[in-house]
C-alpha cells in the first residue's frame, strides 16, 4: 500500500485518530495523532509546548503558520549538517517563507558531556546576536574544531560582533541555558539527533502531530507536511 492510499484508509477506519505512515526508512516509526492537548499532557505535544517555554530560541517562519517544526539538532550531528545543507533549503522556499510552517530549533545531543562544547555557547551568543540563521552552516563546519580555535574563527565572520561574543561567552545564563535545552532533551526522551516533533492545531484546538525521526528524504518531510497541511 502507498503513502497515500495507507494514510486515507487509515482516515475512513479511525476518523484520523490514528494515522500511520508505511515509511521504512524511519529507524522510529512516525505517527499522527489527533488529540485535544487541553485533556491529554501525556502526548508528545504537551511536552514539546513546555520545551518551547523558553527564550533565546531560533526560530523562522509565521507565528500564525498552520504548522509548527521543533527541530532538535547538534553541531556535532553530521546527518544533521546533511539535513541543513541537503533539504531544509527547499524546506524553507516551500513552506516557512511561504507561511505554512514555523521552524524552532533546539540544539542538544545524547552525550551529555556535548553541553559543555564551546560550540553550543557560541551557538546562543551568536543567537543573542540575532545571527544565528546567517551563521548556522559555519557552526555545523567548526563544530568539532579545537575549542581554542573555535571563538576565534567564528569571530571573524562578518555577520558576527566579536566583541560582543567574547563578553556574551563570560555569561552565565548562557551556559545555564544550555543545560536546561539539555534537560529538556531529555525529558522529550529524544533518541538520537536530527529528531523532528511535527504537529499542527485546527480551528477547535485539537492537535494533529508526528514524530520524524532521523534525516530523512526532502520527499518524505514533503509528504508529511502536505498530508498535515491539507487537513481539515
Amino acid at each position: 500500500m502507498n503513502f497515500i492510499k495507507s494514510i486515507q484508509v487509515a482516515r475512513i477506519i479511525v476518523s484520523i485518530s490514528f494515522i500511520n505512515f508505511t515509511i521504512t526508512a524511519l529507524s522510529r516509526a512516525s505517527t499522527l495523532d489527533t488529540v485535544n492537548d487541553s485533556k491529554n499532557q501525556n502526548h508528545i505535544i504537551a511536552d514539546v509546548l513546555k520545551a518551547l517555554a523558553l527564550e533565546d530560541r531560533p526560530v523562522l517562519g509565521d507565528k500564525d503558520s498552520p504548522v509548527t517544526v521543533l527541530e532538535i539538532s547538534s553541531f556535532k550531528c553530521t546527518h544533521c549538517h546533511s539535513f541543513h545543507d541537503n533539504v531544509f533549503p527547499t524546506i524553507l522556499d516551500q513552506y516557512i517563507k511561504k507561511g505554512k510552517i514555523r521552524w524552532i530549533i533546539l540544539n542538544a545531543s545524547d552525550y551529555q558531556a556535548d553541553q559543555y562544547s564551546k560550540i553550543f555557547s557560541i551557538a546562543k551568543c551568536i543567537q543573542r546576536q540575532g545571527k544565528y540563521w546567517d551563521v548556522l552552516q559555519n557552526l555545523f563546519v567548526n563544530a568539532n574544531k579545537p575549542p581554542s580555535f573555535l571563538e576565534d574563527l567564528i569571530g571573524r565572520l562578518p555577520q558576527v560582533n566579536s566583541d560582543d561574543l567574547g563578553i556574551c561567552l563570560t555569561d552565565r545564563s548562557i551556559r545555564n541555558s544550555i543545560a536546561l535545552d539539555f534537560t529538556k532533551y531529555q525529558e522529550l526522551k529524544v533518541h538520537g539527533t536530527p529528531t523532528f516533533f511535527v504537529w499542527r492545531t485546527d480551528s477547535k484546538g485539537k492537535v494533529t502531530e508526528t514524530t520524524v525521526a532521523g534525516a530523512q528524504t526532502l520527499t518524505y518531510f514533503q509528504q508529511v507536511f502536505d498530508t498535515l497541511l491539507r487537513m481539515p
